[in-house]
């Protein structure tokens, strides 16, 4: 009897000393990212789950993720300084096994710089003699031909000379030469200046 009495202690030690374990239930999150305005970020963007860097993009696109199910918050870190988040930063969203949840975030960016659009409106009989030279401040010689159009990027935020030479000798400049360019920058667009000469 004591034997048969031992033996059920240890056969009910072990049912109740046991442990069954089961996996977290898996959900699907996808998420898609998209970039607004001008000189967005070069060097890509953080898509952070719960404040910790999930995974790296370096462009806007699409990204899946398999996240635990339950409630997780999704946010864009890594940004440059011209680069924010668009609102709401952060988003809360409740992942489930049952289908997969979809979630759009946005990054708004301003440009850097500008640029200014160069027209040479050139009239009479020796407008077309040949091509017009055009310089922006001390920068580059930029040749254009007589009625034709030249952007020229990359130009910082204030006020610029652009001055026009190579004129053929029978022509002349109508207005002021060099004429002052005012460039402005921090817009979700582009400032482009044109310019009529």
């Amino acid at each position: 009897m004591p034997i048969r009495r031992l033996t059920a202690l240890l056969l009910i030690a072990t049912v109740f000393g046991c442990q069954i374990t089961q996996d977290h239930p898996i959900g699907t999150a996808e998420i898609t990212v998209v970039f607004i305005g001008s000189d967005t970020d070069p060097n890509g963007i953080d898509l952070l789950v719960d404040g910790n860097i999930a995974t790296h993009l370096a462009g806007p696109g699409k990204v899946t993720l398999e996240l635990s199910v339950g409630q997780h918050r999704f946010a864009v870190g890594g940004l440059e300084s011209n680069c924010a988040s668009q609102m709401p930063g952060v988003q809360t969203i409740d992942v489930t096994d049952i289908a997969p949840v979809k979630l759009s975030l946005g990054v708004v960016c301003t440009a850097l710089t500008g640029s200014v659009r160069v027209t040479i409106a050139a009239t009479g009989p020796d407008a077309d003699a040949g091509a017009y030279e055009v310089t922006l401040d001390a920068g580059p010689v930029y040749l254009l031909a007589p009625n034709a159009a030249k952007e020229i990027p990359g130009v910082a935020a204030g006020t610029h000379s652009l001055r026009l030479t190579g004129l053929p000798t029978s022509c002349s400049i109508v207005g002021a030469n060099p004429v002052n360019v005012g460039v402005t920058i921090g817009g979700v667009v582009r400032d482009r200046v044109p310019v009529t000469i």
